[in-house]
């Protein structure tokens, strides 16, 4: 039979055992809605990245600055004016 010592040492590395398996799953569950808010949170009001850093929009204004200086008769240089071709195609 287990002395009362040994009972104890044996429940507090069960317990241990457990809060360790069960800290995920809490994590998860309680500390993800709120990183996710602030997260969200910083890609709308942040200057720096977030919602307002977009490849494809300055893509487009290029683009469209190539074409209109195309329209006023512009000095380009061939690989501009390759460019214009593909993009038209």
């Amino acid at each position: 039979m287990k002395t009362f010592k040994q009972f104890n040492e044996g429940l507090k590395t069960a317990i241990g055992v457990t809060a360790a398996l069960a800290t995920p799953y809490l994590m998860k569950k309680f500390a993800k809605p709120k990183t996710d808010k602030m997260l969200d949170r910083g890609r709308k009001e942040l200057n720096i990245g977030g919602d307002k850093r977009s490849g494809n929009t300055e893509f487009k204004q290029g683009v469209k600055a190539i074409k209109d200086a195309k329209k006023k008769g512009g000095l380009m240089n061939q690989s501009t004016r390759d460019a214009l071709k593909m993009l038209d195609n």
